[in-house]
């Protein structure tokens, strides 16, 4: 027979606690509580929930990813050089001086050699192959033109290729040139030479060999005005004497020249400089507006001294950059004059970069040519 709890003293079993008869479906709703109530008693208490930690992830190489354990690496190019720099150590000028580089794809896909640059115009490379399988070699002959150069040289090839991992590749040649002829001053300057007066420089030629077997060839430049002579040394010893003469009719304005001399040892080259000044004389002859504040003008003064004889009117002047206009007006007509230059307010930012075109009567000096320069608020390159 079941077990029921004891009824309340005074009820009748059978009763329900209200002193009603017990129903059926009372006598039902008591045992299920009671039966849930003993199921909760006796049943385990769940975990408490646990954060996701960077432990518990996958790693990035799990094949929950995507990524199989094991997988090649990407195919990729990689060029390798052995020895980038290559050091003559002394050489004599005259001839060049000749190299072969190696480079060598270590990757395992094509490798590309897209440019090859030269730090200057006496360098020269070539590659023998321009894309390279994997294991193959190219070979890059560079060579370096000596004829001009003397004491340190450094020449740098530059490489540019398809390999991700390196930047472009330098290949450097250095050493000590040792001239063989030589020439002081090694260049010539006039400085100002008012116009129709005459000037004279001179250059000396020596053979750093020793003198045996030494012959001057030929030496030429460019200018009509300039006319070269030669002469034995003064001092006895091995090479010449050049001498330089500047004509009185050389127009006014700057003297560039040189003089190409043609050795039995190597070849010398002498830059030539200097100004013709005519009667007209411009100070400054170059204007500066220096670095202006943001959209900020400015004015400077340029004057023109007519230093001649007969007079010299000045019939204009034009500017070659929109930003900067000027002015002339005279001080003492025929004899002095004032330009007057602005830089205009609200000019863009940057570099300012022309010149002023100044007109005369002056067969001579039709033109003055005065440049001008600045940066306006800041500047980038």
């Amino acid at each position: 027979m079941p077990w029921r709890p004891p009824a309340p003293r005074g009820a009748k079993r059978g009763d329900s606690l209200s002193g009603q008869p017990a129903s059926p479906m009372n006598t039902n709703v008591r045992s299920g509580l009671l039966l849930a109530a003993l199921l909760a008693i006796g049943a385990p208490r769940a975990a408490p929930a646990r954060r996701a930690l960077a432990a518990d992830l996958p790693s990035a190489g799990s094949g929950l990813l995507g990524a199989e354990p094991g997988a090649p690496a990407a195919e990729a190019p990689k060029a390798e050089i052995a020895a980038p720099v290559y050091n003559f150590g002394t050489a004599l000028s005259g001839p060049p001086i000749e190299h072969v580089f190696m480079i060598k794809n270590v990757g395992n896909a094509p490798l590309e050699i897209r440019n090859v640059n030269t730090s200057c115009g006496c360098t020269a490379a070539k590659p023998s192959k321009t894309i390279l399988a994997p294991g193959e070699v190219s070979t890059i002959t560079a060579s370096v033109d000596t004829r001009f150069e003397q004491g340190h040289s450094l020449s740098v090839v530059t490489l540019t290729t398809n390999d991700p991992g390196n930047a472009p590749l330098q290949l450097k040649i250095e050493g000590v040139i040792k001239p063989q002829v030589t020439a002081q001053p090694m260049d010539i300057d006039f400085g100002n030479v008012h116009r129709g007066s005459a000037a004279v420089r001179e250059v000396v030629i020596s053979d750093m060999m020793g003198g045996k077997g030494f012959a001057l060839k030929s030496v030429k430049n460019e200018s009509p005005y300039i006319k070269v002579t030669e002469s034995a040394r003064t001092d006895g010893k091995p090479g010449a004497l050049l001498h330089l003469a500047l004509s009185p009719a050389m127009p006014p304005g700057p003297i560039s020249d040189a003089l190409r001399i043609e050795t039995s040892r190597a070849p010398l080259r002498v830059a030539i400089l200097g100004v013709v000044t005519g009667d007209l004389v411009v100070k400054p002859n170059q204007v500066s507006f220096g670095i202006l504040p943001h959209h900020q003008g400015a004015v400077r003064i340029v004057r023109l001294t007519n230093q001649g004889s007969h007079a010299i009117n000045v019939l204009g002047v034009e500017s070659t950059n929109h930003s900067v206009v000027a002015q002339v007006a005279p001080v003492t007509p025929g004899k002095e004059y004032k330009v007057t230059v602005a830089l205009r307010p609200n000019t863009p930012d940057g570099q300012i970069r022309g010149a002023l075109i100044i007109r005369t009567d002056d067969p001579q000096q039709a033109t003055l040519t005065v440049p001008y320069y600045g940066i306006v608020g800041s500047f980038r390159s």
